[in-house]
């Protein structure tokens, strides 16, 4: 019975250490502050910007809307319901789709860092509707750590619902490629 308690002890401290392992691995990832996405942006064109200033910020939200650019924007009223970011402290990550089909926009899947990049897994968050697929302009808006690394955003694609995922690079953003 002696034996059987200690070899209990031995196995559940080697699992234990394992799962401490995946947490510090977790730990590595980074999540998103705040996550807009949606089907209907006004903006059609498939893009993706890393945005770091609140001047950027106020013309994608602006061109998102399908309102004209306004260099004077009021923030004081904001009259168009701009989220306010903290640009010291975080960045923003921003992906249109362009005229696509059944999509509710996207969602983050991962964010980590590997050597000198910031890593962005995202997908679509899409659906089946029966007969004709429903027209829509698709985006997602990110709010996260503010990081120099260049950015390298990876789409998950699946050949079928729920079957597993292939990353496909879709995007790389240099610091100095940024919306400023």
């Amino acid at each position: 019975m002696r034996y059987i308690n200690i070899m209990l002890i031995l196995v559940m401290s080697h699992f234990g250490s394992l799962l401490i392992a995946d947490d510090k691995e977790s730990e590595k990832s980074i999540k998103p502050y705040i996550v807009l996405s949606g089907a209907n942006s006004r903006f059609k064109k498939k893009d993706t910007m890393r945005i770091m200033t609140p001047g950027a910020w106020i013309k994608t939200w602006q061109k998102h809307l399908g309102y004209k650019e306004d260099v004077k924007y009021d923030l004081y009223r904001n009259r168009l319901k701009l989220p306010i970011v903290d640009f010291k402290t975080c960045m923003l990550i921003a992906v249109f789709g362009g005229k696509r089909f059944n999509s509710a926009g996207y969602k983050v899947h991962t964010i980590f860092l590997k050597d000198d990049n910031l890593i962005f897994r995202y997908e679509a968050k899409s659906y089946q509707t029966d007969g004709e697929g429903e027209k829509v302009t698709p985006y997602g808006f990110f709010i996260i750590p503010r990081s120099d690394k260049t950015v390298v955003g990876e789409y998950a694609y699946r050949e079928r619902k729920n079957g597993p995922i292939t990353w496909i690079e879709s995007f790389t953003i240099k610091k100095e490629q940024s919306e400023k």
